[in-house]
């Protein structure tokens, strides 16, 4: 899977979860996070595989949605927050070796 699809396959997933919990507020606030992250995350392609890694983790573990995007939120938040700083590793990391083609 190349580096485009991962992206769009963590947002994507993102927002479906978030339009799933019916936030009006919450949805915007995911819109932004979105946005830094697809303009910003072609550096960090670790963060990438590790996200889309714990998505397909946790669908073929029957995670619930809830989980999923508690996740996925905290890691991107952290990400826009926190990428360059020397320690940042997202909560998803390990989660890079479920990657599936």
């Amino acid at each position: 899977m190349d580096y485009i699809k991962k992206q769009n396959l963590i947002i994507d997933e993102v927002i479906k979860l978030t339009k799933k919990a019916k936030s009006r507020k919450l949805l915007k606030g995911v819109m932004n996070l979105t946005e830094q992250f697809a303009l910003n995350a072609k550096d960090f392609p670790d963060t990438v595989d590790g996200m889309v890694g714990f998505i397909q983790w946790a669908k073929d573990n029957d995670q619930e949605k809830s989980l999923i995007l508690t996740t996925l939120l905290h890691d991107l938040s952290a990400f826009v927050r926190h990428r360059m700083e020397v320690w940042y590793c997202p909560r998803t990391y390990d989660y890079a070796k479920y990657i599936k083609e």
